[in-house]
């Protein structure tokens, strides 16, 4: 019996020290975004939204991991727990009752530059280019398994690249973010291909079967 009384207040802690990391986390975030407003070459601090992003964030962490810890949450995450290689395939025809929530959001993303304040839109471009930054990260390192330091710096070929077009060529915003991206690219195999090749140096040198494969005088 103490057990069972012992569970509900377990996952009530539980789910408090999850919305206050969650809550930590935000204010690291939105803090210097949200929390500065600058004005010219002054600056003035606005407490008060980032005291409501974070608590929007702390309160919505504390429900989901509420719901994740009672039995429909459990039954929820079993799912996709049950394969042995962690892919959870679906039935041939299956449609999701949740398939409204892409056209939802993309009509909001086309209704929401029409409707937001220039402030708010500043900081949502902000934190999709965050974001963009953050899927790329998960290509290099996540996926390909690659430990680049550097990634940022390639962002900031393409960024710098298309404010020095636009001010010094005269090419508008449209024309120069195709242009930074080519820049981006370009930097990236200027600067990958000779250390692949180094890499493939050092790797024949500690595996000689591979160095005897390796094409001579590359």
């Amino acid at each position: 019996m103490g057990e069972i009384t012992r569970q509900p207040a377990r996952a009530i802690q539980n789910a408090l020290i999850d919305s206050v990391l969650a809550g930590l986390c935000a204010l690291i975030v939105f803090g210097p975004i949200v929390g500065v407003v600058l004005k010219g070459y002054g600056f003035t601090l606005a407490p008060a939204r980032v005291a409501i992003l974070v608590a929007v964030v702390m309160a919505g962490r504390l429900a989901l991991s509420l719901l994740l810890q009672s039995h429909r949450g459990k039954a929820f995450i079993a799912r996709f727990e049950g394969a042995d290689d962690g892919v959870y395939v679906r039935p041939p025809g299956y449609r999701s009752r949740l398939r409204w929530i892409i056209p939802l959001l993309v009509g909001l993303a086309i209704v929401f530059p029409f409707l937001a304040t220039k402030y708010l839109l500043t900081v949502a471009i902000l934190g999709l280019i965050y974001v963009l930054l953050g899927l790329g990260l998960n290509i290099v390192v996540g996926l390909a398994g690659l430990l680049d330091l550097g990634y940022v710096a390639f962002y900031a070929i393409g960024a710098y690249g298309l404010a020095l077009g636009y001010q010094y060529l005269g090419l508008g915003f449209w024309a120069m973010l195709p242009l930074g991206a080519v820049m981006a690219a370009l930097a990236g195999a200027l600067l990958g291909f000779p250390v692949l090749a180094y890499a493939w140096r050092l790797s024949g040198h500690r595996h000689p079967r591979l160095w005897r494969n390796y094409p001579p005088g590359a």
